[in-house]
């Protein structure tokens, strides 16, 4: 005797079959990321020879004293609101993305290698306790291209000094499980700024996934200017005028130069009129310790 199945209940069941995982589904499956500090000294090998090492400023200024009340929350819109929904899925925008974890809220990241991600030190859940992440490329109401679990991420040790100079401290990377950077998204090359040359000129971009728009969509603001980027130290905290709430911190700020993008700094803090961006010579050294550790 031959069994039959209604044609219904068959395409039911390839589409429960074929359906692919959701992100959360891969998300819970997703081993807890290994946290790996990098001290100064580790950094040393790795850092430019163009780029001074860090040396924080000890005398901090009336701004240093300004300590947002809620580290992911406290952004600021200057003046008006620039974000414009992006929707390309092109290069550059396929190699920034929704870094989402197993605990708190969503961040943004950027790939600046075959499987590494900047992004901002405050997105990580924890530093004691086990979390998991994962890294979708120009998310849009879903992964559209794909995505790939952390299993590791590169944090600044013992480097950190107070207030504003403390910003340009607050990065990580993440290294995916896969290199998806190869065929998927690309990446961002990495530049310190030329503090004389390039401060106080509207061409600065910046991506995100705020979270005042859903959080679900990219929004892209362009013509942003760097004010401020050498009161502490050679390269950093950048102090901008750009656009940035919750949900886009950690990504970029950046520029394209002759054909090319260059990740400068990504978002961390921000107070009434200006949001800062980490960067500096310990984040870019940083880059090519972890490029060893995980090619």
């Amino acid at each position: 005797m031959i069994l039959t199945t209604p044609i219904l209940g068959v395409l039911a069941l390839v589409a429960r079959v074929s359906a692919a995982p959701s992100p959360d589904a891969l998300l819970a499956r997703a081993p807890p990321v290994q946290i790996k500090t990098l001290s100064a000294t580790q950094i040393a090998p790795f850092l430019n020879k163009a780029n001074a090492p860090f040396s924080p400023n000890s005398s901090l200024s009336a701004r240093d004293s300004e300590e947002p009340s809620d580290r992911l929350t406290s952004r600021t819109i200057v003046g008006t609101d620039n974000r414009v929904l992006w929707p390309s899925p092109d290069y550059p925008y396929s190699a920034v993305g929704k870094l989402t974890f197993s605990s708190g809220p969503a961040c943004t990241g950027t790939m600046i290698g075959r499987r590494h991600v900047a992004t901002a030190k405050q997105c990580l859940p924890s530093l004691s306790s086990p979390w998991s992440a994962r890294f979708a490329p120009s998310y849009y109401d879903g992964e559209r291209l794909g995505g790939s679990n952390a299993i590791a991420v590169f944090i600044p040790n013992s480097l950190t000094p107070v207030g504003v100079c403390g910003y340009k401290e607050d990065w990580a990377i993440i290294v995916l499980a896969d290199p998806i950077g190869d065929t998927a998204t690309g990446w961002f090359g990495s530049k310190q700024i030329n503090c004389t040359a390039q401060r106080n000129i509207a061409n600065w971009f910046h991506t995100g996934w705020p979270a005042d728009k859903g959080g679900n969509r990219p929004y892209r603001q362009e013509a942003i200017t760097v004010t401020r980027c050498d009161e502490c130290a050679p390269g950093g905290p950048l102090e901008t005028d750009a656009d940035v709430l919750a949900g886009q911190t950690g990504g970029p700020l950046w520029l394209w130069e002759n054909g090319s993008r260059y990740l400068y700094g990504m978002a961390s803090y921000g107070a009434v009129g200006r949001n800062y961006f980490a960067s500096g010579p310990n984040f870019y050294g940083a880059i090519g310790a972890a490029y060893s550790a995980y090619p």
